[in-house]
């Protein structure tokens, strides 16, 4: 056997994170992340009912997805629309309400310590046929649909959601009020640009359909803020969303489509330069073959149809960082869908649902992080299938069980993320990397002061939208993503984590970038006054008018911009 340093690491690593991880089935995956609820011990204090309404209110504890952020509110399942109406028609102006859906929040925007309805119900997780439309292929589903099983229902007539989150439990109403990032971002831009219709209650338990380009300028307002606005304007309760052709015969139901990856690995010591302005010229290949793809298939009513139709050369583009001794490194992956092939599971098992090696990375990292940071400096290199739900959710496949086997150690383990947007050009055709180049210098340098080794820097390129509180609303940008594990953790991130992160959060100010709100936020609240300004406040117009009262509030809006 060559017993090379590389196959020395890497075997270890996956020695050690095998030795503690048990397997878990994709099923598993879908099912083991329950909305973030614990049942209170008894003599507990009893849950504060709204009064006059006669439906069960419960009291528990819920947490976000770093299971730092926790609160114990009175809890409502509402179990129809008319129910959930009700319930809003009966809040008192003096008590608060927070929604909550799959409780996958990464902070505490779904957090609020009165009144939580949840968006758990079966009423709102239903999932409608994709269907055509003039404009291409569609599907409606309730707010409370979570994303795995609408890859599951679409994915089986070769068809796809433009842009999913890669958590299998969280629910479309929630990311859309979250306005996520995603690995296809680079080329369809941010989730809420995939949304064509939505239904949602207001505070006042009225309900109103919004449509994209909406000829009513006060819905089209509304749609804009909605969309990217945490549940803080009113309820999602149904959505209507495109999707893209993923396999040569959409319409049939057959075998889902895989997964194509091509990985470029740059080693430590990357030029940023170089490697940013790369990763916006295959974006900008990528986008002209996806709307050349999205146009052949327009104009047809019926399912189907077509022969043969060619799916987008490449549906999703991201590039992957890691913090190694000799310095960050750059992975670019291109990646598409591609009809049902053999496997050729890409290196590590990081698409893989049931691997252990990837979830106890995320252990490891926590205790032996120099072990992690040697063997990531060999990042894979070449062309790879995967299976599509193991690509498509990698996030949850490896954090659900890199938790419960920290449970099983007797550990809690703790996962946040922060992004940051930095400004990118002015059009889509010209780029400029020089915020991004600043920052990410900036960045390594705090890394290092801090003493902190991420699990993985992230970046995408994302074109600009216009929803009102998104980090792209008129801002083309790349967008970097920082993660990072701790232990034990029970209402705060360590110091120095939190700190640095305060850090970046000013120096992407000073760059001209946002904090991108989806994720863990710790910044001052001055530093996201200044990058959200204008469209803070307009969004401030819409609440007075359509929640007067100040109703809906969150945990989140309130430690983040001093509500």
């Amino acid at each position: 056997m060559d017993l090379t340093r590389r196959n020395l690491l890497v075997g270890v690593s996956a020695a050690a994170a095998q030795a503690c991880c048990t397997p878990i089935t994709e099923t598993a995956c879908r099912t083991a992340a329950a909305p973030g609820c614990v049942a209170l011990a008894p003599g507990a204090p009893p849950p504060a009912p709204i009064p006059g309404v006669g439906l069960v209110a419960t009291r528990c504890e819920v947490f976000a997805w770093d299971e730092v952020q926790r609160a114990t509110p009175t809890v409502y399942l509402p179990t129809s629309e008319a129910e959930l109406r009700t319930l809003f028609q009966h809040v008192p102006p003096d008590r608060r309400v927070t929604v909550r859906g799959g409780g996958q929040a990464m902070d505490s925007q779904s957090l609020n310590t009165d009144l939580i309805f949840l968006m758990d119900h079966e009423c709102f997780q239903w999932i409608g046929e994709p269907y055509r439309t003039d404009d291409g292929f569609r599907v409606d589903a309730g707010a409370g649909a979570k994303w795995w099983d609408i890859v599951a229902k679409v994915g089986r007539y070769g068809l796809m959601p433009q842009s999913f989150v890669t958590a299998p439990s969280a629910t479309i109403g929630g990311t859309v009020s979250s306005d996520c990032v995603s690995r296809m971002s680079c080329i369809v831009g941010k989730e809420g640009m995939q949304v064509v219709k939505l239904t949602i209650v207001l505070p006042d338990g009225s309900v109103t359909e919004c449509s994209r380009n909406d000829c009513d300028l006060e819905k089209a307002a509304l749609f804009n803020a909605v969309i990217g606005g945490f549940g803080y304007l009113g309820c999602l309760t149904r959505l209507t969303i495109d999707l893209v052709v993923a396999r040569s015969n959409p319409g049939v139901i057959c075998d889902y489509p895989c997964v194509e990856t091509f990985a470029t690995v740059n080693g430590p010591g990357v030029n940023w330069d170089t490697i940013l302005r790369a990763l916006h010229s295959k974006a900008k290949h990528a986008r002209a073959s996806y709307n050349h793809s999205v146009a052949s298939h327009r104009g047809k009513r019926v399912l189907g149809v077509d022969v043969n139709p060619k799916p987008p050369e490449w549906t999703a583009l991201s590039m992957s960082s890691f913090l190694t001794g000799s310095g960050l490194s750059a992975n670019l992956l291109e990646q598409r869908y591609v009809d049902k092939q053999p496997l050729r599971p890409y290196p590590g098992g990081v698409y893989q649902a049931n691997n252990s090696f990837p979830p106890g990375a995320e252990v490891l990292n926590t205790w032996w992080p120099t072990l992690v940071d040697l063997a990531l400096n060999f990042a894979p290199a070449g062309d790879f299938i995967d299976d599509l739900f193991g690509w498509g959710f990698f996030l949850g496949n490896s954090s659900i069980p890199a938790r419960e086997e920290a449970k099983r150690q007797g550990n809690r383990l703790n996962i946040t993320q922060q992004s940051f947007a930095l400004p990118a050009g002015t059009t889509l055709d010209d780029v400029d990397t020089r915020a991004m180049h600043r920052f990410m210098e900036l960045v390594e340098a705090r890394l290092h002061a801090a003493d902190i080794q991420p699990i993985a820097i992230d970046f995408l390129y994302i074109p600009s939208d216009e929803f009102l509180m998104s980090a792209s609303h008129g801002l083309i940008s790349f967008v970097v993503t920082l993660s990072f594990t701790e232990l034990n953790r029970k209402n705060q991130f360590s110091p120095e984590l939190v700190g640095m992160l305060h850090a970046l959060s000013a120096d992407c100010r000073s760059l001209g970038g946002r904090v991108h709100l989806v994720k863990g936020v710790y910044a001052d609240s001055g530093d996201l006054r200044v990058m959200y300004g204008d469209a803070a406040r307009a969004f401030r117009k819409l609440k007075k008018k359509y929640d007067p009262h100040g109703i809906l509030r969150n945990e989140f809006f309130e430690r983040v911009f001093e509500a």
